[in-house]
């Protein structure tokens, strides 16, 4: 663990009392390899995300050092990138446990019904990337709808 240590603050900046307080909220911190954890700040700086901005986005989603490429993050980034979503580091910057998302039960659902039931562009999908977190049964259809009877249209 000392390796990450100095390795998440050589190139980011991460204090000892941050990493502290990453290892508190995900433990599994511990059984990463420095390895691993190089691979996945080099995939995010490659998306185009800072230093300050990797600072920010691991002491918010510590689990996000242990992000399978591979499986998880490639996939995500190709859907997004498919759907005209080019600017991927800034959906990451607004909701970095994206990248972990499975695209066919949480992201691709949610972008249908943003471009064909709310007609929403690009633009306005990159300024609110919270949305991903949201339900889209328990939280973003329902609003909707409530939203449609008062007769606002968004």
């Amino acid at each position: 663990m000392q390796a990450i240590e100095e390795f998440l603050n050589a190139s980011i900046q991460l204090s000892s009392k941050s990493i502290a307080a990453m290892v508190r909220s995900y433990p599994r911190c511990l059984t990463l390899s420095l390895t691993q954890v190089e691979r996945v700040t080099e995939f995010l700086r490659d998306l185009g995300l800072t230093t300050d901005d990797l600072n920010k986005a691991y002491r918010a989603f510590p689990a996000l050092l242990a992000l399978d490429i591979d499986r998880n993050a490639m996939p995500v980034v190709a859907l997004l990138r498919d759907w005209g979503l080019a600017d991927v580091a800034t959906m990451v910057r607004g909701l970095p446990p994206l990248l972990v998302y499975d695209i066919h039960t949480d992201i691709q659902p949610k972008l249908k019904f943003l471009r064909s039931v709310m007609n929403m562009d690009t633009k306005k999908v990159l300024e609110f990337p919270a949305v991903f977190s949201y339900s889209l049964r328990d939280r973003i259809a329902p609003r909707l709808l409530y939203l449609r009877r008062l007769g606002i249209d968004v």
